[in-house]
């Protein structure tokens, strides 16, 4: 085909859109770049320059020491990078490098925003501190920390499709509350657990509206919060100690527990004792790809879709390998390096997973 002007950096396409802008990032490499539409080395210096609504593209960075610093977001925005484990699943992008960041701090002003396919170092956190933040298909290898309060109450906190790796500093739970107050409509689906989800303030046990879909394999770990929608979860690991506490008779159902760990009582459709050798497929394919179920395995509440990350009632809610963003992602670019009487031939292949 004849090439157009198209502009790719690190396996991502960027597409104009009508009413808000796109900014680069890259620690590395100021390429492309113009007076109009510079490429910032850091994700704070394009949070100044955008504007409520804008999307900032964090690029990937080789692997080794280099991850961009810690950042501060005062804007309403969609803030994508390129995944994780990049390297272990087939099709993920062209050099394979993940958008590593130290941490990231959602404070006031950036009510509504959205980060994607972003990986949080062990040595940082996600910090919240404002209302309707969705964080999505995001490797963080320490923990989500939640600022809510009496003055400053939050609500609509959605955490769904990540992986919740277990190589941090500091609280080994994989989302803390830090005050008395849990948010209203906090939604945590599709998950994958290696660290605890214990949900507690000194003695307040905080509430999650929709707890579903999530796996949980961290073994000799506690489960403790409360919700009236606790469904289609897996507890893999052995030695997990469940404490979901609800008020619907029918909120905690359809979840399997391994042999060895703590039961989710044997009504509603709740399965304990169940062997996870026949429920997850093998041989092991990726960090991720392990949690995958064999087909037909364990259906889930609506009887149609499965328990675990890769299932559930929402499509766009379903675990994603690699954390791959919902844009157009360019794994694989040839071309014969002969321009001809149609111009220079390139052959791109590209994929979107909504």
């Amino acid at each position: 085909m004849k090439t157009k002007l198209i502009l790719f950096v690190l396996g991502i396409f960027y597409v104009s859109l009508a009413s808000a802008k796109i900014w680069r990032v890259n620690l590395l490499s100021n390429v492309g770049g113009t007076a109009a539409y510079p490429v910032f080395n850091n994700l704070n210096d394009a949070n100044s320059a955008a504007n409520d609504g804008d999307t900032i593209h964090l690029e990937g960075i080789p692997p080794g020491t280099n991850r961009y610093p810690a950042a501060i977001i005062t804007k309403r925005l969609i803030i994508i990078g390129t995944g994780f484990f990049l390297d272990e699943n087939i099709n993920t992008s062209l050099n394979q490098y993940s958008s590593r960041i130290e941490s990231v701090q959602f404070s006031s002003g950036s009510y509504g925003s959205k980060l994607i396919g972003v990986w949080i170092y062990p040595s940082g956190a996600l910090y919240i501190y404002t209302g309707a933040i969705t964080i999505q298909r995001c490797k963080i290898d320490s923990r989500i920390s939640i600022y809510d309060s009496s003055f400053i109450p939050l609500s609509d906190i959605v955490i769904i499709g990540n992986f919740f790796d277990d190589n941090g500093s500091g609280s080994n739970s994989a989302i803390v509350m830090n005050s008395g107050n849990s948010p209203a409509g906090l939604i945590i689906k599709n998950n994958i657990f290696k660290r605890r989800l214990l949900l507690q303030y000194n003695t307040t046990v905080g509430t999650i509206e929709q707890c579903d879909n999530n796996v949980f394999n961290a073994p000799n770990t506690t489960l403790l919060f409360n919700s009236n929608s606790c469904h289609n979860n897996i507890i893999r690991a052995d030695n997990v100690i469940v404490q979901v506490g609800t008020t619907n008779p029918t909120g905690v159902s359809y979840n399997t527990s391994s042999p060895l760990s703590g039961l989710l009582g044997s009504a509603s459709e709740n399965n304990i004792y169940v062997d996870m050798n026949t429920l997850f497929v093998s041989p092991v394919t990726s960090s991720d790809g392990i949690y995958k179920l064999n087909p037909g395995s364990a259906l889930g509440d609506d009887h149609v879709t499965e328990r675990g990350v890769f299932g559930g009632s929402a499509r766009p809610y379903y675990y994603t390998l690699s954390g791959l963003p919902p844009i157009p992602i360019i794994y694989q670019m040839s071309g014969s390096g002969i321009v001809d009487a149609a111009g220079l031939p390139v052959f791109i292949h590209a994929k979107t997973i909504q």
